[in-house]
């Protein structure tokens, strides 16, 4: 067995999919599904909303975008066989008239976070800090990264995370990824 994990990694999508995943949310308010506000505790908005799990949405294009094309983006992205991850969830996070998030890592809930930009800010940067040791290795490590429609990260669960005060109608598609590739 071979593995070749990225702790972190920005790639480009196609501004087709990102077209896709904004009308599906379209689609999801339409169709009268839950919109959760921001629970202030991590995700912090006073106007911001979230999805529901999409994965338990029953819409068939979302199903068929999720069994198909999403798994084929994390199988390359990740290097994985499809047979060797499960999607956890996956949500669209808007943050309408700005909000910020605070640092925080998903250790506890996947091994792999996907986020497409689905739309382009001037603020609300996702910076991410490979070493949280001590300050000096915190800031040294910190990388951030700004929101632009048609880019896309993968990272690590480990990795802890924040995303910086947006002022603008901020919108990401996230999902949780889990893995069972370390087994025989």
């Amino acid at each position: 067995m071979h593995f070749n994990l990225p702790l972190l990694k920005e790639f480009d999508v196609d501004l087709k999919l990102v077209s896709f995943l904004n009308k599906k949310y379209r689609d999801y308010i339409l169709d009268n599904q839950p919109l959760w506000p921001a629970e202030n505790y991590t995700y912090m908005s006073d106007t911001g909303t979230y999805t529901s799990n999409l994965l338990t949405w029953e819409n068939e294009e979302w199903d068929d975008f999720a069994k198909g094309k999403l798994t084929d983006i994390v199988s390359e992205q990740l290097c994985l066989e499809k047979k060797q991850f499960y999607h956890h969830y996956n949500h669209v996070f808007d943050y309408q008239g700005g909000g910020y998030v605070k640092e925080h890592w998903h250790e506890e809930a996947e091994e792999f976070t996907l986020l497409f930009y689905l739309n382009t800010c001037t603020s609300g940067q996702t910076t991410f800090y490979l070493n949280t040791w001590d300050e000096e290795r915190r800031e040294r490590t910190a990388i951030s990264f700004m929101p632009t429609a048609g880019k896309a990260l993968i990272f690590s669960g480990l990795i802890h995370h924040k995303v910086e005060e947006c002022t603008e109608g901020k919108r990401i598609f996230a999902a949780g990824i889990r893995t069972n590739a370390f087994k025989g």
